[in-house]
């Protein structure tokens, strides 16, 4: 290689390009999250308020953890900082 010429990054793009300009499709990736959700929701309506429950004598503090996950990371500070 010259010494004036740019390496190209590994994956053929140009720092700053983006190999599909246009984005994904609206909806496209998040079609697995949607099943998943979807699936969770039928369990929690089945089992949900017991598995809290266990859950949180089990193992208050992944108990914790998970009910802390489900907040944005500025609400959580507020509550605890």
């Amino acid at each position: 290689m010259m010494e004036d010429e740019t390496p190209i990054r590994r994956r053929g793009w140009q720092k700053g390009q983006s190999g599909n300009p246009n984005g994904r499709p609206k909806g496209s990736g998040n079609r697995i999250e949607r099943e998943f959700l979807c699936r969770l929701r039928e369990d929690f309506q089945a089992h949900g308020a017991d598995a809290i429950a266990r859950a949180r004598e089990a193992n208050p503090a992944l108990y914790f953890k998970a009910v802390a996950s489900l907040f944005a990371k500025n609400a959580v500070t507020v509550v605890i900082g």
